[in-house]
């Protein structure tokens, strides 16, 4: 009788969720409202990013202000999105984007931490 060997073999089937489909935001500040090319370039870069990551999205949040503190809409509105779960990333040009205070800056990590929410940083 013929000897047989017999191959050991796996299959392997992947299937995206919605789960892996990012959904993010992007964040931009300018400190005057004359600002608003900065704005622009900053939108435009974390957007091809946000893209490229294959990112769903959610909001385009401009804001216009000092970033020593957190007093600001756009990032009340951020945080609001953070804390109630409907964003997985945060994309923005540079940490003094959303705050140029240490403690404010250290705040919004452990928040976005705590939220599983990733901070993407992408240098203009």
């Amino acid at each position: 009788m013929k000897k047989v060997n017999k191959i050991k073999a796996v299959g392997y089937c992947r299937v995206s969720t919605p789960k892996q489909v990012k959904r993010c935001v992007v964040y931009c500040r300018t400190a005057t409202e004359n600002k608003n090319r900065s704005n622009n370039i900053q939108t435009e870069k974390c957007l091809g990013r946000a893209r490229k990551d294959k990112c769903e999205i959610t909001e385009v949040i401009t804001d216009t202000g000092s970033g020593m503190n957190l007093k600001r809409k756009g990032v009340q509105e951020l945080i609001k999105f953070v804390k109630e779960g409907k964003i997985d990333a945060v994309y923005s040009t540079d940490l003094c984007r959303l705050s140029r205070n240490l403690g404010d800056a250290e705040f919004l990590k452990e928040l976005f931490k705590e939220y599983e929410v990733k901070l993407q940083l992408v240098n203009c």
